[in-house]
């Protein structure tokens, strides 16, 4: 169960990120590292991992703190992709971008609603290695969906219900075989989303 978690960090800088890298390594099978929380962004920081990584420059208009211009973005990710295991990359500029090694993790996320995950997913399962949804579930029935389109999916599938309605489901999530990954914190109060469980709730279950 533990080589699904990816403990999801937001470092402000390349020391800071080694040291949360570090923290995790033998804890759980991936990390993500939110680059845009970086104050100065350095791919290089990714260099000698203890595990794999999965990199992530958020711009804001996906809910991210990246506010700099599109093709820097893709340029950072681009060199990240020398060291990660996967790069997250936006569904509407999955097309432009190129990976030098890693794999790729289209994402798609909603704040307002929550969609038909099954249809999102059949859209963007060609346009990468793996497929990433994250959208808020405000009632059981919205957990119940996310934790459908996962049990449904035929290839790596992230699939995030943001909030607490969705706490459980991202937990259930670990159970299932096509499930990628499950984000967590690592540690309570450290969350990069909401709902998002820590490290500790994740090994009090196994």
């Amino acid at each position: 169960m533990m080589s699904k978690v990816a403990v999801s960090i937001a470092p402000k800088s390349p020391s800071e990120c080694r040291a949360g890298m570090a923290a995790v390594a033998g804890r759980a099978g991936f990390v993500e590292v939110r680059l845009d929380a970086m104050e100065r962004i350095d791919p290089d920081a990714l260099r000698h991992a203890p595990l794999p990584v999965i990199a992530t420059c958020r711009p804001m208009r996906e809910g991210g703190r990246f506010g700099g211009p599109e093709r820097e973005r893709l340029d950072i990710l681009r060199c990240a992709s020398q060291w990660a295991a996967y790069v997250d990359i936006e569904w509407d500029t999955a097309d432009r971008f190129e990976s030098a090694r890693a794999r790729t993790l289209v994402s798609r996320h909603w704040f307002d609603h929550m969609p038909d995950l099954h249809q999102e997913y059949r859209r963007l399962r060609r346009r990468g290695d793996a497929v990433k949804l994250a959208a808020p579930a405000r009632t059981a029935e919205d957990a119940a969906h996310v934790l459908d389109v996962l049990a449904a999916a035929t290839s790596p599938l992230i699939a995030i219900g943001m909030g607490d309605a969705g706490r459980h489901a991202r937990l259930a999530a670990l159970a299932l075989p096509h499930c990628l990954a499950t984000y967590v914190a690592l540690k309570r109060g450290q969350e990069t989303a909401p709902g998002q469980p820590s490290l500790d709730d994740v090994l009090e279950l196994s």
